[in-house]
């Protein structure tokens, strides 16, 4: 890395790159953003980005700002974004579509980035991506998204699909934050450390991320909802028929219901609630019932799970899941 304080003074120091991949030595354009420079190719940029086109379409001025000779242009981005937006756009194996592994500070940093800069196809690989995460369909929910999404980036997530109206992953974003976030996270926010790698001091740097009111409000809301009238329905599978017909074990079964039904009851009680595990594939191998009461009481338990997920969000306040799909497909088509 070449140093480059000339440009600011002495006391500022600044560097040409994150990386020597994003400096190419016969690169014709130098984009600073923070404390930091990247030497890059203006035409590739402006082939891609009609912001970048219209940007370097105008006439350099006789006093323009050079360095080392070449046009430098000053961009109002964290050197972060930046640093990993033209990665993604100069070095293709940095980003390949879906499935390939990625993380979500890579997603969000290309999301914000090619938006801005109307970088329409990185865009949709960037969404494609992010969306994963988050399954629009009851059968999608144990599948593997390209990302990882761990309790800490649930609000990240949610402040970002708000702002960007990425309003297919709401639903499933704050059902997870209702199951997963105590009452003081919804409320005050989480804190995560930034990259220190970006960072220009040895001090661990910190960005807050809280929910807007209104979402903050709803997911309180449906926490308590989730535990009280939601999970009673997903369980009433165990007490309602008290006698299922065709059982050949009254007493037997009868029992066993409710002996589940208490552990399940004990359960929610005590733990935030993830509703769509509430019974998971060891409760039903414990459970010694009959064959015609298990298949009731199956396909009553599907049934509400269908029910819950069909409502999950209109509990957010969002449209029903036919509409933020189309809104997906026009949006990544």
């Amino acid at each position: 890395m070449e140093n480059c304080s000339h440009l600011l003074g002495a006391t500022t120091p600044l560097t040409r790159s994150y990386s020597t991949e994003l400096h190419f030595s016969d690169g014709n354009l130098i984009l600073q953003a923070d404390q930091t420079c990247f030497r890059v190719y203006g035409g590739f940029l402006a082939d891609r980005s009609p912001v970048f086109r219209d940007m370097l379409s105008f006439p350099q001025p006789p006093d323009a700002e050079l360095m080392d000779g070449v046009p430098l242009v000053h961009v109002p981005d964290s050197a972060k974004d930046l640093n990993v937006f033209l990665k993604a756009m100069f070095l293709y194996e940095f980003f390949p579509p879906f499935p390939a592994r990625t993380d979500f500070p890579t997603v969000s940093s290309i999301l914000r980035l090619s938006s801005k800069y109307q970088t329409e196809e990185l865009y949709k690989r960037a969404l494609v991506h992010f969306s994963s995460a988050f399954p629009m369909d009851l059968s999608e929910v144990t599948r593997f998204p390209s990302w990882e999404l761990d309790n800490t980036l649930l609000i990240p997530v949610i402040v970002l699909a708000r702002d960007m109206g990425i309003n297919w992953v709401l639903p499933y974003a704050m059902y997870k934050a209702c199951s997963r976030l105590n009452t003081k996270q919804l409320l005050r926010g989480v804190s995560l450390p930034r990259d220190k790698s970006h960072a220009h001091d040895d001090q661990t740097e910190e960005t807050r991320y809280q929910l807007h009111p209104d979402d903050a409000l709803q997911c309180l809301e449906q926490t308590l909802a989730f535990v009280t009238a939601a999970a009673a329905d997903l369980l009433e599978f165990l007490w309602v028929p008290e006698i299922i017909p065709g059982c050949t074990r009254h007493v037997a079964c009868r029992a066993n219901r409710l002996s589940l039904r208490r552990e399940t009851e004990a359960w929610r009680s005590h733990h935030h609630v993830a509703l769509l595990n509430l019974v998971d594939d060891h409760d039903w191998s414990d459970l010694a019932v009959c064959h015609a009461c298990m298949g009731v009481m199956h396909a009553q338990y599907e049934r509400a799970l269908q029910t819950f997920w069909a409502s999950l969000p209109g509990r957010f306040g969002l449209p029903e899941w036919s509409v933020l799909r189309a809104m997906k497909n026009e949006a990544t088509k």
